[in-house]
């Protein structure tokens, strides 16, 4: 039975295997603001419903990214978020903002494959 699941899994193509990321650090944002930009194989996910939380908790905002994927949190007090992209897939983001010391930062999400993902902190434009 063994030979037989190792030989089914060696000879599964890859594409049907999927990309399954949970968890992982929050990203760590200096900012008062949470700005994102979230991507699709580098193409804009526009118009997609984004909620705010804090604590993980009650949630303090909801939002749409733009034609451009980006969309902002502003005027927040430093702490723990989670930032959650509804549509077309699911996903949670866990970020600490703390005060900008000299450069503000931002968040990149690059999804790609079956909705793996790439998180980027970047400088704030």
């Amino acid at each position: 039975m063994k030979k037989l699941l190792l030989s089914l899994l060696v000879s599964t193509p890859l594409p049907v295997l999927a990309c399954w990321q949970v968890g992982g650090p929050p990203a760590q944002i200096q900012n008062n603001a949470i700005k994102a930009r979230f991507t699709y194989d580098h193409k804009p996910l526009a118009n997609s419903p984004v909620l705010l939380q804090h604590n993980g908790k009650k949630i303090l905002a909801r939002t749409r990214t733009n034609r451009d994927g980006q969309f902002a949190f502003g005027n927040l007090a430093p702490g723990d978020y989670r930032v959650t992209l509804l549509n077309p897939s699911y996903e949670t983001f866990e970020i600490v903002l703390s005060p900008a010391a000299k450069h503000k930062t931002q968040l990149s999400v690059n999804f790609y494959a079956d909705w793996c993902r790439d998180i980027s902190v970047i400088p704030d434009e």
